[in-house]
């Protein structure tokens, strides 16, 4: 991964309303998203940090234009506010692409109403209805054919450098590289919770393959990635990702390419009753099923990395997808944890490993009070 610097200044807040533009073409079909223009322009001159994966030559700098991908699923209530801090961007070279998940309320429409005083702004009619919003983004993903995506949350607020910062972040990095920036954590009605998000979710450094197989910190709508990753990302999971779209494009960069790390917030990410995710149980047991669940999922993503065609970065990469794939979710031994630490997937401490072992073990009352006590004492995400 690659941690970038922040930079001088305070990134404005303010989500003001773009110009109307001239009469738009609302909706787009799949054949005609591909004729998306670019100038080229690359905005930004920071230099990196560190980065995780990639270890190659740089590469020519790819277009400047971004799709922006946003799936929506009865947002009525928070549409305006986002696509007018879209639409007042101070990076200009962007086409927002929308897809409707099977909303029941009238949240299209308002995108149809942006849409016709701004001819970026385009719906894809795909007639497939509700896919689930891991898929309904993949879909959306798969219409990417240059410069970089962005993904966006319908109910949150981009602050308006949120892509020319993404855009800086990543000028000389390698194909197949992913962005992600902090956010500030906001409630239903936009009050400020936490200035870090990487705060709130356990961001620790360095982030490395290994952390990043257990413990997602890329929010998906800070992220921002290049068409290399967008075809990656897809092809390697025709029928769906393993797990959230945000973290599976986060590792197939880790795995394959490059994570680029900027500490500025970008996003003003709001957190609610209705969010899909980012809710943590609070109860014992909301925190033991978690904790395997999340064991689960995190070795499902590792096999599906595995057989996925996708070729490593590097040797080491490799060892720390295999020893997690090795592990048995259902029933994780001591040693295959003790494996999988030493290849390094090292974001669980020793008190969470006996907690995963003794949760899905949970024969005998020692290891019923063992989970109790690792629950409480260690890390929970």
């Amino acid at each position: 991964v690659q941690r970038r610097a922040r930079g001088g200044g305070q990134l404005a807040e303010a989500a003001a309303s773009g110009e109307p533009g001239p009469a738009a073409r609302p909706t787009a079909t799949l054949e005609e998203l591909g004729d998306q223009g670019s100038n080229g322009r690359q905005s930004g001159d920071r230099a990196p940090r560190e980065r995780l994966g990639h270890t190659g030559p740089v590469v020519s700098p790819r277009p400047a234009h971004v799709t922006i991908l946003l799936s929506i699923r009865d947002g009525e209530r928070w549409l305006d506010e986002l696509l007018a801090s879209v639409r007042n961007q101070s990076h200009d070279e962007w086409t927002l692409l929308v897809r409707d998940d099977g909303s029941s309320d009238d949240g299209l429409a308002v995108v149809q109403r942006h849409a016709a005083a701004d001819e970026r702004i385009r719906v894809l009619d795909d007639a497939d209805g509700t896919l689930g919003p891991a898929a309904s983004f993949m879909r959306l993903l798969g219409q990417v054919d240059h410069g970089w995506f962005a993904f966006c949350d319908q109910d949150d607020v981009w602050l308006p450098e949120k892509l020319a910062v993404g855009l800086a972040a990543a000028a000389g990095a390698p194909r197949c590289s992913l962005v992600v920036t902090d956010a500030i954590v906001v409630d239903a009605d936009g009050r400020e919770l936490a200035p870090s998000a990487f705060a709130v979710h356990g961001y620790r450094e360095p982030l490395t393959i290994g952390r990043l197989l257990v413990n997602n910190v890329a929010i998906g709508a800070t992220v921002m990635g290049d068409v290399d990753l967008a075809v990656a990302a897809t092809a390697a999971t025709p029928d769906g990702p393993p797990v959230m779209h945000d973290w599976w494009v986060a590792l197939v960069a880790a795995y394959h390419g490059s994570v680029i790390v900027e500490p500025a917030p970008t996003v003003r990410w709001r957190r609610h009753g209705h969010t899909v995710t980012g809710n943590t149980p609070v109860t014992l047991r909301g925190r033991m099923r978690r904790r395997l669940s999340s064991l689960e999922r995190s070795v499902t993503a590792a096999r599906t990395l595995q057989v996925s065609g996708i070729t490593p970065v590097d040797a080491a990469t490799g060892r720390t997808v295999a020893a997690l794939a090795s592990v048995d979710p259902r029933s994780p031994s001591v040693s295959q944890l003790w494996t999988a630490r030493q290849a390094g997937v090292r974001a669980w401490s020793a008190s969470a490993q006996a907690g995963l072992i003794a949760a899905v073990a949970g024969r005998r009352w020692a290891e019923r009070t063992l989970l109790v006590l690792a629950t409480c004492f260690a890390h929970v995400k």
